[in-house]
């Protein structure tokens, strides 16, 4: 069984033995959904993390710890779960809505087990965002609502241009076009809240929405 949650993780994938040692540890859960049918086989499961607060972010989540008692002493703290990946085992069965059965369940059975825990988020990337995102950088008209003040001479600064000859359209794209930009520090928060505002516009407006779930 274990063999086989690592072979079927399609969100964040298993980097060993370790790392899934790691996702089962005491602040872990992992739940999958079976049916007679296939026995052995999960047809989908889920991971789960618990903490204090809201993560924003999954790096902390996915990074390697192997003190078993700081990681007991985390789940005793913990009042959030945080649901950071789900993955369909069976190929032929996609389409069908297990996920929401199973989540719905998890969340009855972690509210048994932990009555602490107070709230219940996901973790999830974006789809569609990356290309929605390029798209409005590369449309004939800039957007307006790019940059806020306060956010537009660091980003500037950053790309190496100048105010008053470039708009802000050629700024944010030279910035994400930087290989990695993610993993440098000044990059990665200059352009969190341009990004962070971008992706709420791109889930709420009509035509970003449908975009979405067309991906």
């Amino acid at each position: 069984m274990l063999e086989k949650l690592i072979a079927y993780e399609a969100v964040h994938e298993f980097q060993g033995w370790d790392d899934l040692r790691r996702r089962l540890a005491a602040d872990r859960r992992c739940f999958g959904f079976f049916h007679p049918a296939l026995p052995g086989e999960p047809l989908i499961f889920v991971q789960i993390a618990l903490v204090k607060g809201i993560a924003s972010a999954i790096q902390p989540l996915l990074a390697a710890a192997t003190d078993e008692a700081a990681a007991r002493a985390r789940a005793a703290e913990a009042d959030t779960a945080i649901f950071y990946s789900i993955s369909n085992c069976q190929e032929g069965l996609r389409g069908i809505s297990f996920g929401n059965l199973l989540i719905k369940q998890v969340v009855e059975e972690l509210k048994a087990e932990l009555p602490r825990l107070k709230r219940f988020a996901t973790l999830s990337p974006v789809p569609g965002f990356r290309r929605w995102m390029e798209q409005r950088l590369a449309a004939p008209e800039p957007s307006a609502d790019l940059l806020r003040s306060e956010e537009r001479s660091a980003v500037f600064k950053l790309a190496g241009l100048t105010e008053s000859a470039h708009t802000d359209t050629a700024a944010l794209q030279r910035l994400l076009q930087t290989e990695g930009w993610w993993k440098i520090a000044e990059m990665a928060a200059a352009l969190r809240s341009p990004l962070l505002r971008a992706c709420a516009t791109c889930l709420t407006d009509t035509t970003g929405r449908v975009h979405l779930l067309i991906r």
